[in-house]
């Protein structure tokens, strides 16, 4: 609890800095852009955000969960995700690029900035940043993870600060943002192999025995499986932003992207407990009673649920007090859509402690319908609502396919914790 403690302290520490950072760098950029160029951009942003989600196996879960079981096949494991990262990065980039050609216009990116999105697509190819995160997280270095994620928001800060002067922004903010993004993650992936040489951990070949290939076969399956269910939960951001690009336009890109960026910000905290407490959970699963353990969960279910409702009604007068600040007014529209996506954070975060719970009963597998279902519902209800009720449509359409996917994850819990329990009585 101590550890677990301490890394959420350095963590949160390191979130309010960048939060802090990325405000100042929010407004900079609406501000330097405006409403229609800061739409393009954010499409261009979400466009190979989710592109990088749908191509990646997200192998941070895997090894940690594989790390904590057998960590003498840790050389192994690690070599295993690396191969995964840098197949991945290839598979989003191509993809990325080839989409570019036939979706742009269908997402409301015109065809002057198509070749800007390509660019930006490019900085795909670097993303093999999956085993990098889940060895610090394993080895409990979340000041690394901290550090690197203070470093680049500051960075993002100076630039945002230096292209705020100059007149042809739009371009030089996507190739300097991709030159950031492409730094980040070398440098991140070097300062894993120094680590790696300190502790004394070997990278080998997965293929060069019978015992790595079956390490590899077992990487792949598991990433694969949380890797859908990662993207099938997190691309819903992007798709949102896509769908108002593509039925509203850019302009309206712009306001929903403004609000966004802002949510995100809560977001960003909700992913960090989820890096710390993952750990955690996969370990008290072992420690406690099954009776003990179901008690605990369900009651910290019903705590969280209560809190992710009483923050989501002030979400309302938050907005009003932070967005004309931030962003200026000419976002003023974008008040009601960070209010919605809000509470829409608040509900994903009052029931992220139930990913883990349920993948150290089942893997993964049993979360891929639950998230698939909540993209499905979410993309079904969003399109007649953006039609109707414009941005904000599209907010409330997040929030109902949340609260739908937090409902399902309370009742598969519940079902895998009472089984635990019945399976230990007899």
């Amino acid at each position: 609890m101590r550890v677990m403690l301490k890394n959420l302290a350095t963590l949160t520490g390191a979130s309010g800095i960048t939060a802090l950072a990325g405000l100042a760098s929010l407004a900079l950029n609406t501000r330097g852009l405006g409403v229609e160029s800061f739409g393009v951009l954010s499409l261009i942003l979400a466009y190979t955000a989710l592109f990088a989600g749908v191509a990646t196996f997200d192998v941070w879960q895997p090894i940690v969960r594989l790390g904590v079981r057998a960590p003498r096949a840790l050389g192994l494991i690690l070599s295993a995700g690396i191969i995964l990262d840098i197949f991945a990065a290839f598979a989003a980039t191509l993809a990325a690029l080839l989409g570019s050609v036939y979706l742009g216009g269908w997402i409301g990116i015109g065809e002057d900035y198509i070749w800007l999105l390509q660019i930006y697509a490019i900085s795909l190819l670097f993303g093999i940043v999956g085993t990098p995160k889940g060895y610090f997280r394993l080895i409990d270095r979340f000041d690394i993870l901290a550090q690197y994620q203070v470093m680049l928001s500051l960075v993002m800060l100076f630039s945002s600060f230096i292209l705020w002067w100059v007149e042809e922004k739009i371009v030089l903010y996507v190739m300097v943002f991709a030159t950031i993004a492409v730094i980040y993650k070398i440098s991140l992936m070097v300062r894993m192999l120094i680590e790696l040489q300190k502790n004394d951990v070997r990278l080998m070949s997965p293929y060069s025995s019978l015992r790595g290939r079956r390490v590899f076969k077992m990487m792949l399956k598991n990433s694969a499986s949380t890797s859908l269910v990662s993207t099938f939960a997190t691309s819903r951001r992007q798709v949102a932003l896509l769908i108002v690009g593509g039925l509203l336009g850019g302009a309206a890109a712009g306001i929903f992207a403004a609000a966004a960026s802002l949510a995100s910000a809560f977001a960003k905290f909700s992913n960090l407990v989820f890096q710390v407490i993952f750990k955690e959970f996969v370990q008290a699963a072992k420690r406690f009673d099954p009776k003990l353990w179901h008690r605990k969960i369900m009651r910290l279910t019903a705590v969280a649920a209560l809190v992710a409702a009483f923050a989501s009604i002030v979400g309302l007068p938050i907005g009003s007090l932070v967005l004309p600040t931030v962003l200026g007014n000419h976002f003023i529209a974008s008040v009601p859509v960070f209010s919605g996506l809000f509470a829409a954070e608040c509900i994903h975060l009052a029931f992220l402690h139930l990913n883990p719970v349920i993948q150290n009963k089942v893997g993964p597998k049993a979360l891929i319908p639950i998230a698939a279902a909540g993209l499905g519902i979410f993309v079904l209800i969003a399109i007649p609502l953006a039609h109707s009720w414009g941005v904000i449509g599209v907010a409330l359409a997040i929030v109902a396919a949340n609260a739908m996917m937090a409902l399902a994850l309370t009742v598969l819990a519940d079902q895998l914790l009472r089984r635990s329990i019945l399976t230990r009585e007899v």
